[in-house]
C-alpha cells in the first residue's frame, strides 16, 4: 500500500470569496490528485490557504 501525508494548512479565520464552487473542487481535485501521482511513497502533500 502507498502511503503520502495529506496536510491541510489553514489559518483559524475563514476566507470567503464568490467563486464557481463546482470548478474550484474540480481543480483541487486535479491538483491534489497530480500531487499524490508524483509524490514518493513516504512523502507529504502541504496545501495552505493565503490571502
Amino acid at each position: 500500500m502507498d502511503y503520502r501525508r495529506l496536510i491541510f494548512d489553514r489559518k483559524p479565520e475563514p476566507n470567503f470569496a464568490a467563486v464557481d464552487s463546482d470548478g474550484v473542487r474540480r481543480a483541487l481535485a486535479i491538483v491534489i490528485g497530480n500531487a499524490m501521482k508524483y509524490t514518493p511513497e513516504g512523502g507529504a502533500i502541504t496545501i495552505a490557504g493565503e490571502d
